[in-house]
């Protein structure tokens, strides 16, 4: 699953290659970080907006059967916006429309992204946005045909 998460860090870094956000602690702006499985742990005196913005990814769930491995990686981003709310949501969609051609081209050797990719904005259960940070998750599934046994 290592490959994958490299494979899928590597696409990250190459689609938000010259896409600036809001940064609170750079007035020209950052290139989101991209980070496999979480932030990096905050320490003493650092702000907690000194990692926006960011793109986390994560394994999230997985199923092996005898015919094939399923797995979901899950994508959160956040933003951050000196703007009013809708500054907020107009870039947190930029972020979404950006990782959301992760699916062109769906093959990460030796997986294969499935269909439906999920999102959702802000908190799962209500879409709340705890302005001026703004977050989206998409849930992305892979498929993976089984690998023969080797024999030692």
């Amino acid at each position: 699953m290592i490959v994958l998460l490299n494979q899928l860090k590597t696409r990250m870094d190459d689609l938000l290659l010259g896409e600036v956000f809001e940064d609170p602690t750079n007035p020209s702006g950052s290139i989101p970080m991209v980070k496999i499985g979480s932030l990096d742990p905050k320490r003493s005196g650092q702000q907690n907006d000194e990692d926006f913005p960011f793109v986390i990814i994560r394994p999230r769930t997985g199923i092996s059967a005898m015919k094939e491995l399923n797995i979901v990686l899950q994508v959160i981003a956040g933003i951050w916006t000196s703007g009013d709310i809708l500054s907020g949501f107009t870039s947190i969609d930029r972020m979404l429309e950006i990782l959301l051609n992760l699916q062109a081209p769906r093959a990460y050797t030796p997986y294969s992204m499935a269909s439906p990719v999920s999102w959702y904005l802000g908190d799962k259960a209500d879409g709340n946005q705890p302005h001026p940070y703004y977050y989206l998750t998409i849930d992305l599934p892979f498929k993976r045909a089984p690998q023969a046994k080797t024999r030692r």
